[in-house]
């Protein structure tokens, strides 16, 4: 056996031994019976309860290239968690060793560049604390505890992507660890269309460099509760609307129900709080006064969404990217949504426009560009729902699946309980 190897009795419930290297310095070793193991294995989705054989916890990001080419250089498997956002939960596997990268939450801003460096172990919400010090961001998510690698190296949705692109579209440079040895991938980097979008499949990125942007201190953030029967009749010419869609504003449309099958409808648009076309383009969904708005700072509108997405919840999420929404579709869906239920099921369309569909972006990334990313959530409280709650996201991603086959679809990895969606082929 090499010398540099050790066998690790293995901590989870299969309890097969595993080969690991030797422990390294400035990287604190957990296990099953240290006081941090289960917040180190947590997930966001705590239906997928993994048992890591040990946890790595580097406490500087040389550290952490030194351990990544250890493991790499011997062959070895492992994970990587930095939020733990991964809906196929594919930061933590059983008997497998994982590296958690929340020592390494840096970011440092070059105002005058407009860059942020990101390291590995970042949440957005650390990303945009350091931007907003200097009125920049860039776009990333709707949750502000969502790791920005994982986000922006698997496509990044958000707010601002009418104005700067999606997240992906903003990476600048990445180092990663590959093989064993480290690179530094820029624009004039031939890996750098795979980087955007399917960055993790690259090897380890220990940081990254992201374009920042001037945005405004306030947001405006107006929602308009509708009936089901008003939000499907918006959807025959929701295509020429979204054609007028402020780049400045972002826009998401949803379908909720509760478990006892009550659906509603609801779309939300988020803008500078100066817009003027944001609140005129409004008026075509609904009349103003159906509108509710709320004046708030970027910052805030980053953690809006954090408690209905709490960290900890149980839930199966698969996503579909679609060139139009098919009303027929949705009108299955709604029969599905309003049959009473144990769980809280979602369906949202968040809208692609602007620079998120500039030519320039779809052509230097992997990330499939339509016009709608088609969401569907199940949501449930009890351990003893898992299996069921993972059955009811699947036959409601199932009809809006088959229902889109004629628009064009592709997978948006960024929302899916399935592995194997997780990932874009490379270019």
């Amino acid at each position: 056996m090499d010398p540099r190897l050790r066998v690790l009795p293995g901590g989870c419930p299969a309890g097969r031994p595993v080969l690991t290297p030797m422990p390294m310095p400035d990287v604190e070793e957990i296990g099953p019976r240290d006081a941090g193991w289960e917040p180190a294995r947590a997930l966001f989705d705590a239906s997928l309860d993994r048992w890591p054989s040990v946890v790595w916890r580097p406490y500087t990001a040389e550290a952490a290239r030194r351990l990544i080419r250890s493991l790499q250089g011997q062959g070895l498997p492992f994970t990587l968690k930095s939020g733990g956002h991964s809906a196929a939960g594919l930061s933590v596997a059983d008997a497998v060793p994982m590296v958690d990268l929340s020592r390494l939450r840096a970011v440092r801003v070059d105002p005058g560049g407009r860059l942020a460096y990101v390291q590995a172990g970042a949440l957005m919400r650390h990303l945009d604390r350091a931007a907003a010090r200097f009125g920049l961001a860039t776009t990333g998510g709707t949750v502000s505890h969502t790791g920005v690698v994982g986000l922006a190296c698997g496509g990044g949705l958000g707010w601002l992507m009418g104005r700067f692109g999606l997240a992906c579209d903003n990476i600048a440079q990445a180092q990663v660890v590959q093989g064993g040895r480290d690179l530094v991938v820029d624009e004039s980097s031939a890996l750098m269309t795979t980087l955007r979008g399917s960055g993790t499949s690259l090897g380890f990125i220990s940081g990254l460099v992201l374009r920042l942007h001037p945005v405004g201190q306030r947001f405006r953030w107006r929602a308009a509760d509708l009936s089901v029967a008003e939000l499907t009749e918006l959807l025959p010419g929701l295509s020429e609307r979204v054609q007028a869609l402020p780049a400045e504003a972002g826009c998401a449309l949803t379908l909720r129900s509760t478990p006892e099958g009550h659906v509603t409808g609801l779309v939300e648009v988020v803008a500078p709080d100066d817009s003027l076309a944001a609140p005129q383009w409004c008026a075509t969904l609904a009349t103003p006064g159906r509108w509710s708005a709320r004046t708030l700072s970027y910052l805030e509108v980053q953690r809006h969404l954090d408690a209905e997405f709490e960290f900890g919840s149980r839930s199966y999420r698969r996503s579909l990217s679609v060139d139009a929404v098919v009303p027929a579709c949705i009108g299955e869906v709604v029969d599905i949504l309003r049959a009473p239920t144990p769980f809280w099921r979602t369906l949202t369309f968040d809208v692609l426009h602007g620079r998120a569909m500039a030519e320039r972006n779809i052509s230097s990334s992997c990330v499939p560009r339509r016009r709608y990313a088609g969401i569907a959530v199940c949501r449930w409280a009890e351990p003893t729902l898992d299996a069921l709650g993972r059955s009811a996201g699947r036959e409601l991603f199932a009809v809006l699946d088959a229902g889109h086959r004629e628009a064009n679809p592709a997978r948006y990895g960024n929302y899916s309980s399935e592995p194997a969606d997780s990932r874009y082929p490379p270019p």
